[in-house]
């Protein structure tokens, strides 16, 4: 049994691998992956406190954030409010999958900031912003 599986180096290319070889690879990526820190810099919109910024593990996922800045002290949020998390780039922003890694988004969207170095901008609100 072959798999294809999708590599992203400086694009993605398919190559077919056996399923067992394709598994080791793809558990040795995340491995590798979790031993990777990601520095977010976070931005709070439409009133919400700025967080000021911090070192994730590269595995962790916008859901996994998204319920950790919840707790974040100085954020207040009704249990009915829903927390939206944006990744921002320039003037444009969008919302990553919930199942999404930080990692994955800081390789491709990662950003140099003043005094921080490169790192993912992060925005988040309690509703879709604009600018």
């Amino acid at each position: 049994v072959t798999v294809s599986v999708l590599y992203w180096r400086e694009r993605f290319r398919e190559v077919q691998l056996p399923l067992g070889t394709a598994v080791r690879r793809i558990s040795s990526a995340r491995e590798s992956m979790s031993a990777e820190k990601v520095t977010l810099h976070f931005e709070g919109k439409l009133g919400l406190k700025t967080i000021n910024p911090k070192a994730f593990d590269a595995a962790t996922t916008v859901g996994t954030l998204s319920d950790k800045l919840r707790k974040a002290p100085g954020m207040v949020l009704t249990p009915q409010q829903q927390l939206l998390i944006f990744v921002t780039s320039g003037t444009d922003a969008f919302m990553p999958a919930p199942d999404q890694t930080i990692g994955d988004l800081f390789r491709m969207f990662g950003t140099e900031v003043d005094q921080i170095g490169r790192c993912l901008k992060v925005a988040y609100c309690t509703q879709v912003f604009q600018g």
